[in-house]
């Protein structure tokens, strides 16, 4: 396809990407010509839409952050304490397969799976100051019998 684009004489060039030109000119270039569709309306698409799986993630560890008893905690703590806690429960309930309730050992999973991720976090620290800060979550001490705690680290720059 790439052959047949850079021998043809009718090339249509979509916008160029800044220090991607080059790139632009030739890949995409190619793909506009080969398919009629410009994969920047797609990354556009993306743009305004969102990043929901990010904005799970921002959510639970935002309300993990919030829980003095989940600075430290198992799957099994963290779903002990969002009964109690609705705001918390939702976040877990975001990642849960529908109609099928949140175990433990699935929370556990996922954790896992997010670990090392960072987020943006805003929030007012004890003086009342505004924060915009970088966390992520990340494995705590071993609870005994290969069960992980997890907790809410802020990333250092």
């Amino acid at each position: 396809m790439l052959a047949a684009y850079l021998r043809s004489p009718d090339k249509r060039q979509p916008g160029g990407k800044g220090s991607f030109e080059h790139w632009d000119a030739v890949v995409r270039g190619a793909i506009v010509w080969a398919s009629g569709q410009d994969l920047d309306e797609g990354m556009q698409e993306l743009r305004r839409s969102g990043d929901h799986d990010l904005e799970r993630l921002r959510t639970l560890v935002a309300e993990m952050r919030k829980l003095e008893s989940l600075r430290d905690a198992t799957a099994a703590t963290i779903l002990d304490v969002a009964k109690n806690n609705p705001d918390l429960q939702s976040a877990i309930d975001a990642y849960a397969i529908k109609g099928d309730p949140m175990t433990t050992k699935r929370l556990g999973a996922m954790l896992a799976k997010l670990a090392g991720r960072p987020v943006t976090l805003e929030y007012e620290d004890s003086t009342g100051k505004r924060m915009r800060k970088l966390h992520r979550i990340t494995k705590g001490d071993n609870a005994g019998g290969g069960v992980a705690r997890r907790r809410i680290a802020e990333v250092s720059p």
